[in-house]
């Protein structure tokens, strides 16, 4: 496997999981107009591939000399859009649980649910 198609899979396996694959490039790497645009395109391609609909977003990083290039899931399948959703409710809930044990150290209210 070639080194763009490591980095296509990675970019896929990023959107499945979380919708999104974000990396960042330091504003003085050689040839750094090429490595943002060589992102943006390996991210079109995993989105071909996958037959969804993405985003790239070139983002300065304030103060830090770094650019970010993010690319973005905009639309999948049902299915795979659901499990996004549940996937994202469960991390709510677990923060929220988490917010409740720390201000309720001694005694937490019951974990909260969406059921």
């Amino acid at each position: 496997m070639s080194h763009v198609d490591t980095v296509v899979a990675d970019i896929k396996n990023d959107l499945r999981e979380h919708g999104e694959y974000v990396v960042d490039i330091y504003d003085d790497t050689p040839h750094f107009d090429q490595a943002v645009a060589a992102i943006r395109s390996w991210g079109r391609r995993a989105g071909r591939e996958l037959g969804w609909k993405i985003a790239t977003r070139v983002r300065p990083v304030d103060g830090e000399h770094i650019t970010q290039v993010w690319v973005i899931l905009i639309q999948s399948n049902p299915v795979h859009q659901a499990m996004l959703q549940r996937h994202g409710e469960e991390k709510m809930i677990a923060a929220i649980n988490e917010i409740a044990h720390t201000v309720f150290p001694d005694g937490p209210p019951p974990p909260f649910t969406n059921h």
